[in-house]
């Protein structure tokens, strides 16, 4: 529930700028399928697989495997940034 939420204030944010800024509507929904695949899978299908998976997995293990996911996912945002980062660095100023 709080993930539709989520969605929906971004919606209304962008919807926002966009009318400010006079954006053609031809502009918005040419790179629509990427978001909306996204929304399907992170708002619907993520859920409801994780539920699944919750009820045919034991307690300890799904607790081992929910604290392993915090893990991974710093490790990945640490390695992602730092790419970024040193990307920013080797790049010439304004070609990012």
């Amino acid at each position: 529930m709080l993930v539709g939420l989520l969605h929906v204030g971004a919606a209304v944010a962008v919807a926002s700028i966009a009318a400010r800024k006079r954006v053609a509507p031809v502009t918005l929904g040419r790179g629509l399928t990427r978001p909306a695949v996204a929304v399907v899978a992170g708002g619907f299908l993520g859920p409801l697989l994780l539920t699944a998976g919750l009820a045919r997995t034991p307690a300890a293990t799904a607790s081992l495997l929910l604290n392993l996911e915090l893990v991974a996912t710093t490790v990945l945002a640490a390695r992602q940034l730092a790419a970024c980062l040193s990307a920013s660095r080797v790049a010439p100023e304004g070609a990012l």
